[in-house]
């Protein structure tokens, strides 16, 4: 009979498996060199089990037996999951990873299952200081400014490089962490440019993805990188604005961008390979496939701080794109291969899945809700970044997303929070609540995506996919609810109550990752209609919403991906702006910027109290016409005809009418007082009462 291998089961208990059933084997039992004794309590076939009483702590030491000639390490693995593990091995410190000085810098590693960690850095190797907590310690004396490291780590005698989970950067495909010193990246981020921000239903959020928007375009010249989104003063050859400045001539206030933190499913040497980036490799550091040169850990951090300056400079705030929920692959998460069996929810056995992507990211977990506030934490402090879009938020515990906020908030007060709220159906023995809509009232400072507004509005996808289109594609079915989405779901209709405040709505109607108007419309309505002008209605609808206006890269002029939706590695062709088709379209584009000025313009847009919100609008319908009444700053008129065949209110019933557009000055055409009202088929018009002294 011989042991074939040995398991910590709980704090004062082993297991040894023998190959095959006989009485208990004996062995010595040692931590260190120190000699342990044991007891045994029973066995189970091959499995024997023995207790062992041992006062001082086991992790941070070498654990193993001895049978015959033989040493076989106890695997200490399991013990991230022995009561109080959490209790004994939380690290609250704020040291943790590369603190660079001149003349030292300090290395600071969270692994409390190793035995062994080891400084490797330059030519050089340097053991580090176990202290409390599972905390290793060590200093490299010297100026270590932008050197190249990671760790050797020994855990259950087995010997693994890991790059620290920590690094601030790294090189190339992330081969190795940096030291970095911040003062480099200091520069002007012109936070004096950005208009004040009162309340998240202030917001009109662009989603892009820093490669999209330029990759396609020959008049840029850092095209897919993130300097490529700093460039000014380029032109289509139909002269209108590219990149930077065309974002900013849409008036919108915050520019969303697609994950930029370092993700694995892109070489950074093959600029040809393409993904949005939702595949995270690292929670601090960049990712190189953006800058223009990747091998240097420095230059990733400075474009991409520029980015953000050149974003500020021209008024609009940037929110990143972030992804907590969950990793790659879990066996190359450094997290995981530091301390196994922590970092991500099991169930069954197996690794919890509801993200789709194989693995969940365990937020409840003490030291994993801390490395997600540390990196939000940084990315704020470091980019002087804006809001967060957190993937999955219906994954996250609800007490990691609530300490976000009271964090966030306290670096900036009008910093935007937001995630997909979808009840996820998680679980974990670690907690019993998550960060989704059902805990709306519990997160009132953070806002979701509403995806009922959307399918309201637009169906769930295509005729292909459903039997009913949506609202705005001429479906009067939809009324009512209609009335329940342009109130945020605030108040009880046709629906239960969605969320507390407006300020929680994030309205919508595509995003990255559905199918864009342009493709349902393409999909909805007969082919010799005019498509441009069901576009037109979606968007003024949606601007003329109360809540957060939410707005993908293209979706101001109908942009197609020809009839594809989760196109997250499918390349240029079906993700890249196109300038060409924004040019034929550009008048589409003049009345999407239209309508940002005249929501800005209705105070009710700009309120934050809920109740002063729903008491100022009002309903009247019939079919296919709805008129949505604001009494605001004025009374105004938002007038839908969903039904194909112009509608009429009739002036008896409403009085008088002016068109509402403030910004092109009174023209002959806009001071006309309108003796019957009347709107047109698949449109959407602003109609300002007059009042007659």
């Amino acid at each position: 009979m011989s042991i074939l291998k040995a398991k910590w089961i709980s704090w004062n208990k082993i297991e040894v498996l023998t190959s095959s059933f006989s009485n208990p084997p004996k062995f010595d039992l040692f931590l260190d060199e120190q000699v342990i004794l044991y007891d045994f309590i029973e066995n189970k076939s091959t499995r024997n089990i023995y207790s062992f009483n041992y006062s001082k702590e086991v992790l941070g030491h070498r654990f193993y037996l001895k049978h015959g000639n033989k040493e076989i390490p106890v695997d200490v693995s399991d013990a991230p999951n022995f009561d109080n593990f959490d209790f004994h091995y939380t690290y609250l410190g704020d040291d943790l990873g590369a603190t660079y000085e001149k003349d030292y810098t300090k290395f600071v590693l969270w692994a409390p299952l190793a035995s062994k960690v080891t400084l490797r850095i330059k030519n050089e190797e340097i053991d580090l200081t176990r202290e409390e907590h599972g905390v290793y310690r060590g200093v490299a004396y010297g100026d270590y400014d932008g050197e190249l490291y990671d760790y050797r780590i020994i855990i259950n005698d087995k010997e693994i490089i890991v790059n620290d989970p920590y690094s601030k950067s790294t090189n190339t495909n992330s081969s190795r962490s940096a030291v970095i010193n911040l003062k480099h990246l200091e520069m002007d981020m012109f936070d004096e440019k950005l208009p004040e921000l009162n309340s998240y239903n202030e917001a009109i959020i662009y989603e892009a993805h820093v490669r999209d928007m330029t990759i396609d375009c020959k008049q840029i010249i850092n095209k897919g990188k993130y300097l490529g989104l700093t460039e000014r003063g380029n032109l289509t050859e139909a002269n209108n604005p590219i990149g930077l400045d065309y974002i900013a001539s849409l008036g919108v206030s915050h520019l969303q961008l697609l994950p930029v933190l370092d993700f694995e499913s892109v070489d950074d040497t093959k600029p040809e390979q393409y993904n949005w980036g939702y595949d995270p490799l690292n929670f601090f550091a960049l990712e190189g496939s953006y800058s223009l040169d990747p091998e240097n850990p420095y230059s990733r951090m400075k474009e991409f701080k520029k980015l953000v300056s050149s974003v500020h400079r021209v008024g609009i705030r940037v929110n990143l794109d972030v992804v907590y929920n969950h990793v790659y692959k879990v066996d190359d998460f450094s997290l995981n291969k530091i301390t196994p069996n922590y970092f991500f929810r099991v169930e069954n056995g197996k690794l919890a899945n509801h993200s789709g992507c194989g693995n969940d990211f365990a937020s409840e977990r003490p030291m994993a809700r801390k490395i997600i506030l540390d990196s939000l934490k940084f990315l704020v402090k470091t980019y002087d970044v804006d809001g967060f879009r957190f993937d999955l938020m219906g994954l996250i515990d609800l007490k990691t997303i609530q300490d976000a906020e009271k964090m966030l908030h306290a670096l900036k007060k009008d910093l935007m929070i937001y995630g997909e709220g979808w009840n996820m159906f998680a679980v974990s023995k670690y907690c019993e609540e998550f960060a989704n809509m059902d805990n709306y009232l519990k997160l009132p400072r953070v806002a979701f995506f509403n995806d009922r507004y959307r399918d309201i509005l637009k169906g769930l996808g295509s005729k292909s996919e459903i039997n009913e289109p949506g609202f705005l594609l001429g479906n009067p079915n939809f009324m009512e609810g209609f009335k329940f989405i342009y109130r945020s779901g605030t108040q009880k209709g046709i629906y239960p109550v969605l969320f507390k405040d407006y300020n929680q709505s994030l309205n919508y109607i595509e995003c990255h990752d559905n199918s864009t108007i342009g493709d349902v419309i393409f999909d909805s309505v007969n082919e010799d209609d005019d498509h441009n002008k069901y576009v037109k209605l979606f968007n003024k609808v949606l601007l003329l919403s109360p809540g957060i206006a939410f707005i993908h890269m293209g979706q101001e002029f109908g942009q197609s991906k020809f009839g594809q939706s989760n196109t997250y590695n499918m390349g240029d062709y079906y993700n890249a702006f196109d300038y060409d088709e924004m040019d034929k379209k550009s008048e589409i584009v003049d009345s999407f910027r239209n309508y940002v000025k005249i929501r800005r313009s209705i105070a009710l847009f700009k309120l934050d109290d809920t109740n002063l919100i729903n008491s100022s609008i009002e309903f009247d319908n019939n079919d296919h016409l709805i008129d949505i009444t604001l009494k605001s700053n004025g009374i105004y008129h938002i007038m839908i005809n969903i039904g194909g065949t112009p509608a009429i209110f009739n002036e008896e019933k409403y009085g008088s009418y002016m068109l509402f557009n403030p910004h092109k000055g009174k023209s002959e055409n806009e001071q006309i007082i309108l003796k019957e009202l009347g709107l047109s088929a698949n449109k959407c018009s602003v109609f300002k009462e007059i009042r007659e002294n």
